[in-house]
């Protein structure tokens, strides 16, 4: 990455003290050398690392930090903001929502669930708008310039979909049966994540998140791949673990496409009862992904 998550003031935990990471309150339990066990507010323990939670601390900051320059930037830029506010009619998402085919959902519309998100990304240097995806029961968001650059595909984008059990929201990228029938952002998504320290933002936000990596087409992998502190492990693989997510995606075959999702997905019932809310967790992940992005889309 290349905004600097390690500038924020000396930082030291304390057992008996109560912190903040991705899945909610916690308490230091013990500490001893590098390892600590933490305790969440439902009895939860789990053993994990100083130096791995004193980055997520670190992290944290800076993006609340890179939060309130957003706003203030939203704000000087307002005039790109449409006077009527995206989402105004979305309440929620509803049972009849939940299903695979698109006939009549209105959820995906901008004045729905697909313009909330997309007002309440307004708060960045791009600008997000929504699109409801052609035969899918899903919403697509983009910068609005590079979806208008757009011929036959996205160099990448964020996206929502609901089926008859759950709904799935995060990063989406695809790569074409060959790299010349169409623009794609895969050589820059390849390139970006060869960096080390990209591939280890992207590994630590996927453990905080709780997200999947899956190729919907299984033609890269079949594996769902899920994050660890230290590597990458793959669900149905003899391969125990795995060092280079970028090393594994870089293997795929040449000859077959592919649709990389990198997503959290919630039940169907947790979700509608998120109501409006949903909206922020959606706006929430797109904010945090924003580097992995703008490296696929090669704007640096």
């Amino acid at each position: 990455m290349t905004e600097d998550v390690e500038r924020a003031e000396p930082f030291e935990f304390v057992v008996g003290e109560n912190y903040v990471n991705e899945k909610g309150p916690f308490e230091v339990m013990s500490i001893k050398r590098d390892k600590m066990v933490i305790q969440w507010e439902d009895g939860t323990e789990r053993e994990t690392t100083v130096e791995m939670q004193l980055r997520i601390q670190s992290r944290r900051r800076h993006e609340k930090e890179m939060r309130e320059k957003s706003a203030q930037l939203a704000a000087q830029k307002a005039h790109r903001i449409s006077k009527a506010k995206g989402g105004a009619s979305f309440k929620g998402l509803q049972s009849d929502d939940f299903k695979d085919k698109i006939s009549r959902t209105r959820w995906r519309g901008r004045d729905m669930l697909g313009g909330d998100v997309a007002h309440r990304t307004q708060a960045t240097p791009l600008h997000f708008q929504s699109w409801a995806a052609r035969n899918k029961n899903a919403i697509q968001w983009a910068d609005a310039v590079l979806w208008k650059k757009k011929r036959k595909a996205l160099p990448a984008w964020f996206f929502g979909g609901a089926d008859k059990t759950s709904f799935t929201f995060g990063f989406r990228i695809e790569r074409p049966a060959a790299e010349g029938d169409s623009p794609s952002g895969w050589t820059a998504f390849l390139n970006w994540l060869k960096n080390q320290e990209n591939e280890q933002w992207l590994r630590e936000i996927a453990l905080e998140e709780g997200l999947e990596i899956y190729d919907t087409r299984n033609s890269c992998f079949s594996d769902v791949i899920t994050a660890g502190e230290k590597s990458w492990s793959l669900s149905d693989s003899a391969e125990a673990a795995v060092d280079s997510l970028g090393a594994l995606i870089e293997r795929c075959p040449e000859a077959k496409p592919v649709d990389l999702v990198i997503s959290k997905r919630i039940p169907k019932k947790d979700a509608i009862a998120r109501k409006k809310d949903i909206s922020d967790e959606i706006a929430k992940l797109i904010s945090r992904l924003m580097p992995l992005y703008k490296g696929a889309a090669d704007m640096g």
